[in-house]
């Protein structure tokens, strides 16, 4: 937090926006992603083509519930 203040001070008393202080933008838009959560393979299948008919891109699959199963 305290690094961010002290961009934002900088950007602030050379009068230009923060995001030009930190290298300009990369892109006009942010992709977002939906979280496909544990449940059964049909079910999860069933959500997958849910959330790519509401017109998201990407998703995370969660997998395993126990990191020794996995």
């Amino acid at each position: 937090a305290l690094d961010m203040g002290c961009w934002d001070l900088a950007a602030r008393a050379a009068d230009v926006p923060l995001v030009t202080m930190l290298g300009g933008r990369e892109s006009e838009t942010a992709e977002l992603y939906k979280v496909v959560t544990h449940a059964t393979v049909d079910q999860m299948a069933a959500l997958a083509k849910k959330i790519v008919a509401e017109g998201y891109h990407r998703l995370q699959v969660k997998v395993g519930g126990n990191v020794r199963d996995d």
